[in-house]
């Protein structure tokens, strides 16, 4: 089987308004981005989304 990597990356996931745990994913995500680190940015990134689905599905 050959891997075939994505041609899109997935759309970022929204914080919920009112979550002070979106909004501090939402800030670290920020930070990480504007230092230019991706691989932290992604790690927040799986972190918000593992919340959203877990504390607002």
């Amino acid at each position: 089987m050959i891997y075939t990597p994505p041609t899109t990356w997935p759309a970022e996931p929204e914080p919920r308004a009112g979550c002070d745990r979106c909004a501090e994913l939402d800030e670290q995500r920020t930070e990480t981005r504007r230092r230019g680190d991706l691989s932290a940015m992604s790690d927040c990134n799986v972190l918000l989304r593992r919340h959203i689905e877990g504390a607002h599905a």
